[in-house]
């Protein structure tokens, strides 16, 4: 179809025809001044710089937030000005075109007159930024179309109360610290861990200022909790908390603490691919067979909240579980929380950058983009942002039901289980998060390299802790070198050593047969040290850096006992990192709550 249609044409026809979810970027041969970008389920942005001209795209919106290379020092410059989203729910294809010299009303005239049959009716146009009877080196003309079978033009004013502008200081991601001295640079996970301390703040602050929006989203909730506190009246489903991996950890913590604190209230925190399949009914959705609830039963209460939790806020199960449950139960109130307010997540609970006004839907982690695999900064961001929310739901229904939380302690009907006091134990130790992780990860909350006996005694450990992991990596090493060295050099240690130095001194002649005994004798001794060399090497390696000698030669296992929230998360963790490393130094991880299934699944597999 390329032969015989132009390239929007072309990408439309094979929407007809596909089945599932695409973000595509097309060129060919024929058109090399266009490409087609095209969304259907996948989220795809564009960002322009006009005056360079330049465009620029991806899946994730954040990472058109970057800077454009400077000189040393120089003030770091927005990558692009203006940002464009396709609409991905409904497909949407639009095609980009680079013309040379003369004016954009020219080339538009020029262009619109060669169009010929298929989307001959998707005209192109110039961006808002342009004026288009300007003479310009270079321009980039748009025109588009939605995926529908009968599709429908982009208009020039469609594409315009869509364009945003985007006005911010550049992103930077893991900014890390500042060594004292100078020093190499750090890698992403120990530059996400010394961030931790500055993220908290950040956290901190939006949560007490009263013109954040973290605050605002937050009193929002709260009156919606509120609101299902005054009006329960069956086993409906009134607070539906949603995500993926470490978000839903996270969120079923989130949600079994607010179940303490409001008991009368029904929470539920299940993965964003059980909610698809609770309410897809499309071929190909998945059915949660090991669920305790069935599809026909899965509803929400009217005026119910969703909350949908990815630190990325694109997470493809989430994104769409956030789109459906709004769309399906159209009382509810969806909420999400990710690391920027800026995310696709925010576009699916219907909070975008086009809106005027924020709607008090979204919360933000304050993490920012956090490039590592291995989540640290991340988790715990996200972790005390729920904690902060917890709190605020605490305050603000106590607020909303005219008790007095500074003399009253008597609880109220079992709307809220916590007292006056207990709120306040609670927000002290929410407080001591921040100045136990400027110990713990060796940095100030002002990015500032700072020791202490905390993150002294944790490197030690570390570093104890890695000899388990590189004596296979020390022992292979030299002894393949030791290999190659005696047998290139026909050098094996005691057969060399009984050759050159012991034979010679003695007045055995080499024909005896006592000579040769001891001969082979010697090299039996030098096959056995091939054979257990690795074994030896070992043990030296144990022996120099302080370690139990006599423990057992295999790989090593990280085994997390903790609560099912935390050996959840530190196995992850764990696991990335042992991605990451190379296969000499690989160990394995496992994890269980030491009050539930750790004895039955982990006892039998322990070695000394």
């Amino acid at each position: 179809c390329f032969f015989n249609q132009d390239l929007l044409t072309s990408i439309h026809s094979f929407f007809k025809h596909a089945e599932g979810t695409f973000g595509v970027s097309a060129t060919c041969t024929l058109w090399p001044h266009s490409i087609v970008l095209a969304a259907k389920g996948q989220p795809v942005s564009l960002a322009f710089d006009m005056e360079r001209p330049i465009a620029v795209w991806s899946s994730e919106p954040s990472a058109l937030t970057v800077s454009w290379p400077t000189a040393p020092g120089g003030r770091p410059k927005r990558l692009a000005t203006a940002r464009w989203d396709l609409n991905d729910a409904a497909g949407e294809a639009i095609e980009l075109r680079v013309f040379e010299g003369a004016s954009a009303q020219h080339h538009i005239q020029a262009a619109d007159k060669a169009l010929a049959g298929g989307l001959s009716s998707a005209r192109y146009f110039a961006t808002p930024d342009i004026k288009i009877a300007q003479e310009r080196k270079f321009h980039i003309l748009i025109r588009g179309s939605s995926l529908d079978r009968s599709p429908h033009a982009l208009s020039a004013a469609t594409f315009a109360a869509r364009w945003v502008r985007l006005r911010a200081p550049p992103f930077r991601t893991a900014r890390g610290v500042k060594p004292a001295a100078a020093g190499p640079t750090l890698d992403p996970v120990e530059a996400d861990i010394r961030d931790i301390p500055a993220i908290l703040s950040d956290i901190d602050s939006s949560w007490t200022d009263r013109a954040s929006l973290n605050l605002m989203s937050g009193q929002k909730f709260s009156g919606c909790l509120h609101r299902l506190l005054e009006q329960k009246q069956d086993d409906s489903i009134d607070v539906l908390v949603f995500g993926v991996e470490n978000s839903l950890w996270m969120g079923q913590q989130f949600a079994a603490d607010m179940k303490r604190i409001f008991p009368k209230l029904n929470f539920m925190a299940i993965s964003s691919n059980w909610v698809l399949g609770m309410l897809q009914r499309a071929q190909g959705n998945i059915e949660p067979k090991n669920f305790a609830i069935a599809p026909q039963k899965f509803r929400l209460a009217p005026g119910a909240i969703a909350l949908a939790l990815s630190h990325s806020g694109t997470t493809y199960p989430t994104v769409w579980a956030a789109r459906l449950v709004t769309r399906v139960f159209p009382g509810v109130h969806g909420f999400a929380m990710s690391a920027d307010f800026d995310t696709v997540l925010a576009n699916s609970i219907g909070q975008d950058l086009t809106m005027g006004s924020f709607t008090g839907a979204l919360f933000s982690t304050m993490a920012g983009v956090r490039p590592a695999e291995p989540a640290t900064a991340a988790s715990i961001a996200m972790h005390h942002t729920l904690t902060c929310l917890l709190l605020e739901c605490a305050r603000g229904v106590a607020k909303r039901s005219g008790r007095s939380w500074r003399f009253e302690r008597k609880r109220d009907d079992g709307d809220c289980e916590l007292d006056a006091d207990e709120v306040k134990d609670l927000e002290r130790l929410a407080a001591t998060l921040l100045p136990a992780s400027e110990r713990i990860c060796g940095a100030t909350q002002c990015r500032q390299t700072r020791g202490s006996d905390t993150y002294r005694e944790l490197q030690r450990i570390g570093d104890y802790v890695s000899t388990h992991l590189t004596e296979g990596w020390y022992s292979t090493f030299w002894m393949c070198f030791y290999v190659y060295v005696s047998v290139t050099f026909h050098l094996p240690i005691f057969s060399a050593f009984w050759s050159r130095y012991v034979a010679e001194k003695t007045a055995l002649d080499e024909d005896e047969v006592t000579f040769q005994l001891v001969g082979y004798i010697v090299a039996h001794i030098d096959a056995h040290l091939y054979v257990f060399l690795a074994v030896l090497l070992m043990l030296l390696h144990r022996l120099v850096r302080g370690r139990r000698l006599w423990t057992r030669f295999i790989a090593r296992t990280l085994v997390v006992v903790d609560s099912t929230v935390n050996y959840k998360l530190l196995r992850a963790y764990g696991s990335k990192l042992g991605a990451l490393a190379f296969p000499f130094t690989a160990f394995k991880v496992a994890g269980q709550n030491g009050e539930d299934h750790f004895v039955h699944e982990m006892t039998h597999l322990a070695q000394s």
